[in-house]
């Protein structure tokens, strides 16, 4: 939803036919509107926080599209902590549009 939606957007204008893979909650009511009809594959549906690890373990960076500054009791930025604990280099790009690299 919100960020994850606009990104997936964009690649789709992008890159023809762009390989999406879909990491759905639990919650189906926090389901994106676009998992169901853009993502080519579709992993189950698992808690939060293991499904969070296992986006972060598929990738060879993360992206991240916070809403505001690190706080403990969010899960992007629970990802992030996690993607940064596996060494995977993070991009961060703040709501005003700022970008940030970390490595």
């Amino acid at each position: 939803m919100g960020a994850d939606e606009e990104a997936a957007d964009i690649v789709c204008e992008l890159v023809p036919k762009p390989k999406i893979v879909g990491h759905p909650p639990t919650n189906r009511k926090k389901m994106s509107r676009w998992c169901e009809y853009v993502c080519n594959d579709m992993i189950p549906a698992e808690p939060y926080l293991l499904r969070n690890h296992r986006i972060v373990d598929a990738v060879a960076r993360m992206v991240a599209c916070p809403k505001g500054e690190e706080e403990l009791r969010s899960g992007t930025w629970a990802t992030v902590r996690y993607a940064r604990k596996c060494g995977k280099p993070v991009t961060i790009i703040w709501p005003d549009g700022v970008v940030e690299e970390y490595t």
